[in-house]
């Protein structure tokens, strides 16, 4: 049978306060508007890479590009039914 002399394993209580003095203080919760920013950004991102996919020609810019709204689409659809 093999035996540890790692010192991590003989001194677990001591191995772990050093653990967590080196991973410093803990990261703030972010605010529920950066989360929105964050999904809105990957949703985008997402947008662009299924366009990609399905093979349009797509580029960089059309990531950070706005899209229209709801009402703006509805609108340009039925003009074009007139």
């Amino acid at each position: 049978m093999r035996t540890f002399s790692h010192w991590a394993v003989q001194n677990p209580i001591r191995y772990n306060c050093v653990l967590d003095c080196e991973r410093g203080p803990p990261m703030p919760t972010p605010s529920l508007q950066a989360k929105k920013a964050y999904y809105a950004k990957a949703r985008q991102s997402n947008y662009v890479a299924s366009l990609r996919l399905e093979g349009f020609d797509v580029s960089p810019a059309d990531a950070e590009r706005k899209l229209p709204s709801r009402e703006a689409v509805l609108g340009a659809y039925r003009a074009r039914q007139d």
